[in-house]
């Protein structure tokens, strides 16, 4: 893989870290952070407001170990866009499926 490669795949990507106390929002190879929080959901939060063509974040816990990771995309927006419409629709025109007995 070449070394542009890699560089996208970490720009794509956001660590919610542990530092010093504080939680941080870092990009792999990065020695700054990107942002500073003072708890863990905050500090998710601010990776989540920053996504823009972020495609995955990447939640440590305490001891630095991953925890749980979330995939955003165009398409997972678009999908679920489709997935609420059709539930309102859904939702909303059940008595119509139903017969009167």
């Amino acid at each position: 893989m070449s070394t542009k490669g890699k560089e996208t795949i970490k720009s794509k990507k956001r660590h919610v870290v542990p530092e010093q106390g504080r939680w941080a929002v870092k990009t792999i190879g990065s020695a700054r952070a990107l942002s500073l929080h003072t708890t863990q959901a905050e500090a998710i939060e601010a990776a989540k407001k920053a996504i823009g063509k972020t495609t995955e974040i990447v939640i440590h816990g305490r001891d630095g170990r991953i925890r749980q990771t979330i995939s955003h995309s165009r398409a997972d927006e678009a999908m679920m866009r489709v997935w609420k419409r059709i539930h309102a629709e859904n939702s909303g025109g059940n008595s119509r499926t139903r017969k009167a007995s």
